[in-house]
């Protein structure tokens, strides 16, 4: 347990400028507060120390108290930490264009000079030179970033001069220790000749100091007062800088919770024990003896001696690939220029060609085209047809045992370019490094002659290739599906699997391969992390783990999830507590809703979610963070606001357990429209690779939503409500389609959790109730599109963003925090009925009916309380007749005109209330054909991309059929209008339409085989960029009438489609809705205004009136002026008339909400603003002017 400390002193301890002391212990201390029902609870005695004094130990004893004692100790004769040196700081934020203006403006001769004579060193000290006069702040102080430098020991710093400190601030604070000094010291005439001549510096940086005529203790305390003040002012500005750059930067904000909550949380990690000496040493002695520990493990083990044989052996039997991961442990990791670290990006980029010739189906991760998930894919293939027996080992300090020269001959063996290897060695060969911990530096650079630099962007690629060799003597060269043993490994996790009805015997000839392979390059396992994994009756792999010395574990643990033989998969460590950390702080950032979405999204969702289609955390975890989320929003949604309009209006993103299901279908999507290249080792037989087998969660996940796969998995298929069979074509659509529909799922799911709509509560008989509409039908469906509408035009308006989420505009909302008596007015209505609900105020309330008029009462309960109207399912696109036929015709007009050398053919996608149509105009305006198809998905993207797929289709139709007569044309011109289209199927990339642009790259290949290029002309629409010119050659007004006639034809389908369709009446019905809701939230936030006006006027509290009590305590202050004697004076007169004035008028504003009729509402509760505002004003003048004659009696009578 750690104790939880003030946020002053949190960001104290944070900062580095105190430690806490019980940091010097990894673990958990117990708690130290009094024994609460048997137990001590809290730990609430702590210490805190200056940050060059860091504790060495702590223990918790029993003390004369009912507290338990801490006691600390420390090291007086330790030395000071080292440090290093002074930097600039960054300037603030700069455009791009300034950035790159400055940067053209830069003499880059000398630069330019240094790279082509080979003088990298040079060449980098110009460029990070100029870089930091461009980003940096001047300060002769600091030590450039390009030249070397070694860790000193700080000196002591004057306790004034904090750099966080202002000038007049610093000399004001000197001038106060002057001035305390001379008081003990009067006699000291050289300090008070110093004292006097620093008074005019003083005064030039602070105009407002006092006059300074002597060292008294009234000059220390004016100038100390002056000290306050500052110091106040300046830490305000600090914290609302703070605060300004959090709302404002979302960056700022990310980084602030990431790393806070990591602070906070590191020492209550399970693996706290090895990220951090337990020694007890100081860490200033402490980081010598781990420099010592690790230059001893990176001297290379390597001799003249060495068994290359025997390295050259595994060599010889390399196929393919790589792969690395770090688990926990005590190592550097290394923190490498940011030039060097773009440069190596930029590298591995190229190396991709390099790396897919040796890439193989075990690789998976380092390289690109591997990954995870390429391990967990077929690890779940695996088990599902019937593996049961697995070995797990772990590499102790892989990637920092690798020999430099054995690792620069595995290079060369996979035939790296010569630049490559000889970069690596020269790196290997001239780096230096410095340790760091805790804050304080080893004394010196040393040089490793062993290990890759964690943190280089290059490290995962050669580590993979070292990765690859293993697998490849392990697991052999025979046939993948034959091999008896199959595994991967990824940096220091290693993985074998026991095919299924195999003797164990296969594993333990592979784990000694493995031996052998890790003695050849000086790697070891780490044996408490090595395990046979297996069931607990297994005796044979008992024997085998026995064998080996390893653990006999009944789930395998391997990339970050937990395997079980016979349960779901789960997270290895997720962390509910880092979760909740985040979303705690940040609640003290108070961000808009917009950036809180931004924020968890990406710092909640991907912990969450990141393995979701093989592992999720538990149902309970799940909750736990979704009733935080909702915690952490509830201060700008309402805290009564609807779970369904909040997760609507704000994303359901939000809402874990969808983001983890979105996951999930990416997934299968990804597996289908990209299968992962290690399916190329699956027999024909097989068929297309299924994600039923590769992704465990999805078949839970379908089964939950009552969704299904086509037998062959190319089609996602869901019943509406109303028993319509609806399908997405996987690669062919676009996979928002599919989010579409877990919407749907989840939004039914929350409205039918909804109580407010189901269930109606009994409040009593005279409790103020609403309409009491009957409940609607379960079959019905929502899409609060009011809401959200209302929500982006409230702004500041604290009612509409309460209206537009279903919450605010209660009896209880506005009187919560009142703690009023059970008989006080304000628990009435405006009508005078009690404590009213909202479906009252905004539907029943005879005063509020002027704000009401105009809108179609609710007739269920869900429009009544949730102000949303029922709105159906999107109904399936119209059925398209014939596509089959339509490519028939196309191929027919397309026959005659081949007889042109070029060929011009616009087409065109029009798509309207999710309709969709394609256009052609085929060579002359003339021409021109136009279809549709059924597809759920009908967006102006994909009709367009569609044109051109059957186009081209039609056009290799057309040549084949063409064979006996002439062909003259060479060259296919497609007029298009949509440059995304262009760019789509130039590129090489997709995914939501991928396997259609697959098709699309296919058929233009084919048309190219067959003699006639394809190419793209983009050609404005509608008249828009009237000076664009095509490409020399073509007639810009051609292509122009081309485009339009297709555009017309796509168009006028479009129409004939649309008109009559069920789509088209649902959007006029969703539009209706949408009407409906914004109109009502508008008057729930009227109303709710009208009603807190109201309130107002009924008093503050407990209390019966604001000018009561204020007159109550004037009274009160000359009474105890005046003695206990009989008062007859004019203003023992005066008052009792003033307070029942005051009360008079208090009665008065709330007789005008009765005296008025309900037409003029708005008009009284004007009237009451401004009396409310004069009774203030009266009231605080009154006050002001009985205090003074308050004070002047007093002076009278004691005179």
């Amino acid at each position: 347990m750690k104790p939880l400390l003030q946020d002053k002193l949190r960001d104290c301890v944070l900062t580095g400028v105190i430690r806490q002391c019980d940091d010097c212990y990894p673990g958990s201390l117990p708690p130290t507060g009094p024994v609460y029902r048997g137990s001590r609870r809290r730990r609430i005695d702590f210490g805190l120390s200056h940050c060059q004094w860091p504790a060495l130990s702590v223990e918790s004893l029993a003390g004369p108290s009912d507290h338990l004692v801490v006691a600390y100790t420390f090291d007086s004769k330790a030395p000071l930490l080292r440090r290093g040196p002074r930097r600039r700081s960054l300037l603030p934020a700069s455009s791009p264009e300034s950035l790159e203006a400055q940067g053209e403006a830069w003499d880059d001769s000398a630069f330019q000079d240094a790279c082509q004579g080979g003088d990298v060193d040079r060449a980098w000290q110009l460029l990070s030179d100029w870089a930091e006069d461009l980003l940096c702040e001047p300060d002769p102080a600091a030590v450039p970033r390009s030249a070397h430098w070694m860790p000193v020991t700080p000196s002591a710093r004057s306790t004034g001069k904090r750099p966080e400190r202002s000038a007049g601030l610093r000399a004001l604070l000197k001038l106060l220790s002057r001035l305390q000094m001379g008081m003990h010291r009067p006699f000291d005439a050289p300090l008070w000749n110093r004292t006097v001549k620093s008074l005019a510096h003083v005064r030039r940086l602070v105009p407002d100091m006092p006059s300074i005529r002597q060292t008294d203790a009234a000059s220390v305390a004016q100038v100390e007062a002056l000290v306050d003040t500052y110091v106040e002012q300046e830490r305000t500005a600090a914290k609302q800088a703070w605060k300004r750059t959090t709302r404002d930067s979302l960056a700022a904000s990310r980084a602030y919770v990431k790393a806070k909550a990591d602070q906070i949380l590191a020492w209550d990690k399970e693996a706290a024990e090895t990220l951090a000496p337990t020694s007890g040493r100081h860490p200033a002695v402490e980081v010598d003896k781990q420099a010592q520990v690790w230059i001893k493990k990176w001297r290379s083990q390597c001799s003249s001696s060495s068994p290359d044989t025997q390295v050259d052996g595994i060599l010889s039997q390399v196929v393919l690939h790589c792969s690395g991961s770090r688990k926990g442990g005590t190592r550097p990791i290394s923190v490498l220029p940011v030039i060097w670290r773009a440069g190596a990006r930029l590298l591995n980029k190229q190396l991709q060609a390099w790396t897919a010739s040796w890439r193989a189906h075990y690789d998976s991760g380092g390289v690109a085209g591997t990954s995870i998930d390429t391990a967990l894919q077929q690890l779940a293939k695996e088990l599902q047809a019937g593996a049961s027996v697995a070995v797990q080992q772990d590499v102790s300090s892989f990637l920092d045992s690798l020999e430099h020269r054995t690792t620069a001959r595995i290079l060369r063996q996979f035939r790296a370019a010569t630049t490559l290897v000889t970069l690596f060695e020269n790196y290997c060969g001239r780096s230096s490094r410095i340790f760091s911990m805790q804050g304080a530096l080893s004394s010196e650079w040393v040089q490793p002659e062993r290990g890759l630099p964690q943190g280089c962007p290059l490290s995962p690629v050669i580590a993979a290739a070292v990765s690859h060799c293993w697998a490849a003597y392990v697991l052999g060269q025979e046939d993948p599906l034959s091999a008896k043993v199959t595994g991967h490994a990824y940096v220091d996790d290693r993985c074998l699997l026991l095919r299924p009805g195999l003797s164990c015997c296969h594993l333990r000839a592979a784990v000694t391969r493995s031996n052998e392979f890790d003695l050849a390059f000086k790697l070891s396992v780490s044996l408490p992390k090595c395990a046979v994994v297996a069931k607990a009756d297994d005796l044979e792999a008992q024997t085998l783990a026995a064998h080996l010395g390893y653990q006999h574990l009944p789930s395998l643990e391997v990339l970050g999830v937990i395997v079980p033989f016979d349960r779901p998969w789960g997270l290895l460590r997720f962390s509910l507590d880092k979760v909740r950390m985040r979303l705690r702080l940040m609640r003290g950032l108070h961000l808009r809703l917009r950036s809180s979405r931004q924020l968890i999204r990406s710092l909640v969702v991907p912990a969450m979610a990141w393995a979701a289609p093989y592992a999720a955390p538990e149902a309970k975890d799940i909750d736990a963070v979704k009733a935080e989320i909702l915690f952490l929003c509830s201060h700008q949604v309402g805290k009564e606001a609807a779970r369904a309009i909040f997760f609507e209006v704000a994303g359901w993103f939000l809402e874990p357990q969808f983001a983890i299901d979105v996951a999930t279908l990416r997934a299968m999507w990804r597996v289908v429209v990209r299968p992962p290249e290690w399916s190329d080792i699956l027999p024909l037989s097989a068929g297309p690779l299924s994600p039923l087998t590769v992704v465990p969660r999805l078949t839970p996940t379908l089964e939950s939503l009552g969704w299904w796969m086509s037998a062959d998995c190319r089609v996602l298929c869901r019943r509406d409500r109303l028993g319509i069979e609806r399908h997405v074509h996987i690669g062919f659509e676009s996979f928002r389609t599919i989010v579409q529909w877990l919407r749907y799922a989840y939004r039914a799911r929350y409205v039918a959790k909804t109580g407010r709509v189901w269930q109606h509560k009994d409040r009593g008989p005279d409790a103020a109730c609403g309409l009491l509409c009957p409940t609607p039908s379960r079959a019905a469906d929502y899409e609060f599109g009011g809401h959200k509408l209302v929500f982006q035009e409230a702004g500041a308006d604290r009612n509409l963003t309460l209206a537009a989420f279903g919450a605010g505009c209660t009896n209880w909302f506005f009187n919560s925090k009142g703690n009023f008596e059970s008989g006080h007015a304000t628990h009435k209505c405006l009508c005078g009925q009690l404590h009213p609900s909202r479906p009252h105020l905004v539907w029943s309330c005879t005063h509020t009916a002027s704000l009401r008029q105009g809108i179609a009462l609710p007739t269920d309960r869900a429009a009544e309380r949730l102000f949303a109207r029922q709105v159906p399912q999107q109904p399936p696109a119209p059925v398209a007749l014939d596509l089959d036929g339509f490519l028939e015709e196309l191929t027919e007009e397309l026959l005659p005109l081949l007889t042109h050398s070029k060929l011009f053919v616009a087409t065109d996608g029009s798509s309207k209330q999710d309709v969709g149509a394609i256009g052609y105009a085929l060579h002359t305006t003339g021409t021109t054909l136009a279809v549709g198809d059924s597809l759920e998905d009908q967006t102006p993207f994909r009709m367009e991309l569609k044109a051109v797929h059957l186009l081209l289709r039609a056009m290799c139709d057309a040549v084949r059929q063409s064979a006996t007569q002439s062909v003259n044309c060479h060259q296919l011109w497609i007029v298009i209008d949509c440059e995304a289209v262009i760019r789509a199927v130039q590129g090489c990339q997709g995914f939501d339409y991928l396997l259609l642009l697959e098709q699309v790259r296919h058929s233009r290949r084919v048309l190219g085989e067959l003699g006639i290029k394809a190419d793209f002309v983009w050609t404005p629409s509608h008249g828009k960029k009237p000076l664009w010119a095509p490409p020399a050659g073509l007639d810009g007004a051609y292509l122009r009438t081309l485009n339009e006639a297709a555009d017309a034809a796509a168009g006028r389908c479009m129409e004939r489609r649309r008109h009559l369709s069920a789509r088209a009446q649902w959007h006029r019905e969703r539009q209706q809705a949408v009407e409906w809701e914004v109109q009502a939230l508008r008057t729930v936030a009227k109303v709710a205004s009208a009603y807190q006006g109201y309130l107002k006027t009924l008093g503050h509290g407990p209390r019966e009136d604001l000018f009561s009590v204020v007159v109550a305590s004037a009274h009160h202050g000359y009474l105890q002026t005046l003695g206990h004697g009989p008062r007859d004076d004019f203003l023992s007169r005066l008052l009792p008339w003033l307070s029942g004035l005051c009360g008079s008028a208090s009665a008065l504003l709330r007789l005008c909400y009765d005296a008025f009729d309900s037409g003029s509402l708005l008009a009284a509760t004007a009237l009451a603003v401004v009396a409310l505002r004069a009774q203030f004003l009266v009231g605080f003048v009154l006050y002001y002017f009985l205090v003074f004659f308050n004070v002047v009696l007093a002076s009278s009578r004691l005179a």
